[in-house]
């Protein structure tokens, strides 16, 4: 159910990205920018994001709502977010022509 609630939260901000701003008020992290791609964990407890505007890719614990980790490298937009089978690793591409495992 959390899981099936978070995916209709973020449907809702790709609908309507005018309230990204309040995402800071359910999680407490700030994003620059608007979460435009997101891969979830093959177990569901993990979801990574990236997108316009912020060049940081965020991994997300879904059972606690908070960002435990983020991911640098790239310069320019993220445009796609993959799990590796096991869950320990993203394979992340964007903008900037990169492609960071």
């Amino acid at each position: 159910m959390k899981t099936y609630c978070l995916i209709s939260f973020l449907f809702c901000l790709l609908i309507h990205p005018g309230i990204a701003q309040d995402i800071s008020v359910i999680t407490q992290q700030k994003t620059k920018g608007s979460i435009e791609v997101l891969a979830f964990s093959n177990d569901g407890n993990l979801l990574a994001s990236g997108g316009k505007g912020d060049y940081d890719l965020k991994v997300w614990d879904l059972n606690s709502g908070k960002v435990i980790g983020t991911l640098r490298g790239h310069t320019d937009d993220i445009t796609a977010i993959s799990f590796n089978a096991k869950g320990d690793k993203i394979i992340s591409s964007g903008a900037d022509s990169k492609l960071i495992i």
